[in-house]
């Protein structure tokens, strides 16, 4: 309701030139039950950029009332963690073990279709937004794909016996067919790229801490936060440190952990990391069992008077 958020007098610049986000900063002094003590908050909302000088911001407070606000979807333009984990363990039933034909509709992975084709699908592995698939036998050596989804991409699995295979399409760069169940996959995404285990370790190598994997070490990622100048907002974004999350997991993170996005890493201290880590694992965690991004604690949904409440803050400014 409107007495838990109150906003403070903060001066506002009246219009300044806007490119890729503006960042308005609102004063919050909160006694929500989702921060640990009463404290303060400088909350940052990302705008929708524009090409010209802003109108006059006036102070608001995008919080004031939950239950007036209307519920509605936000379009997820990133393929994040979460689902990647989840294509991983749908493909790990349906597709590792089996041999395929592999083709590239579109021509864009032609080399990669070739060296992969007849070959059994041996495992799959998800590292945060990345996937790598495994082709081969144990007795010699992997052929690994690389997968980065992008904007958009896909990974999607037909089985003729319970649904009509789609053709596919100009953005399919891999086409699986599975001789004996007749069963296809099709593969659209902004990376795909054909390499060996060194190649795999390579890329492992330049990736963080993936909260759902048993492998991330919370420790040593501190060690590295907490000696960096970056802002925790961006290396929550940066797959070197955080690898996962993106821009509203970022945004939900921070705001349950009540730490404003631009404290630098070192700033952070140990126990206020803690609670972010917590937050990543717990979301994360959350949006895999869901396939959906969904931050707002259910008995908070119901206190707040919108049980369909699906983020605190992205999207809502």
């Amino acid at each position: 309701d409107r007495g838990r958020f109150r906003p403070l007098p903060l001066p506002v610049e009246s219009g300044r030139a806007c490119h890729s986000s503006s960042w308005v900063l609102i004063g919050c002094e909160t006694t929500s039950p989702l921060l640990s003590v009463r404290q303060c908050c400088l909350l940052a909302l990302v705008l929708p950029s524009v090409s010209c000088f802003s109108p006059p911001l006036a102070p608001a407070n995008p919080f004031a009332s939950y239950s007036n606000r209307r519920f509605h979807a936000t379009p997820v333009t990133m393929v994040e963690g979460h689902s990647v984990h989840r294509v991983a363990a749908s493909h790990r039933k349906l597709l590792v073990g089996k041999t395929f034909k592999a083709t590239s509709p579109n021509g864009r992975f032609t080399a990669g279709a070739a060296a992969i084709d007849g070959q059994p699908f041996h495992s799959i592995e998800a590292v945060g937004k990345n996937l790598f698939a495994f082709f081969g036998t144990t007795a010699g050596a992997l052929a690994v794909v690389h997968v980065h989804f992008g904007m958009a991409g896909v990974w999607a699995v037909f089985d003729p016996r319970k649904e009509e295979v789609p053709g596919t399409t100009d953005t399919t760069r891999l086409c699986l067919e599975h001789a004996e169940s007749g069963m296809v996959s099709h593969l659209s995404a902004m990376t795909v790229q054909l390499g060996d285990e060194d190649f795999y370790r390579a890329k492992r190598a330049g990736l963080g801490h993936d909260p759902l994997r048993d492998d991330a070490d919370p420790d040593h990622l501190f060690e590295r936060v907490s000696g960096s100048s970056k802002s925790i907002g961006a290396l929550l974004m940066d797959q070197s440190y955080f690898c996962g999350p993106g821009n509203i997991y970022r945004a939900e993170i921070l705001f349950k952990a009540g730490l404003h996005p631009n404290t630098p890493g070192r700033e952070v201290g140990r126990a206020r990391f803690d609670l972010v880590w917590g937050h990543t694992v717990d979301l994360l965690r959350r949006g895999f069992q869901t396939g959906s991004i969904l931050t707002v604690d259910p008995a908070e949904a119901a206190a707040l008077g919108n049980p369909k409440l699906r983020r605190y803050i992205y999207n809502s400014a």
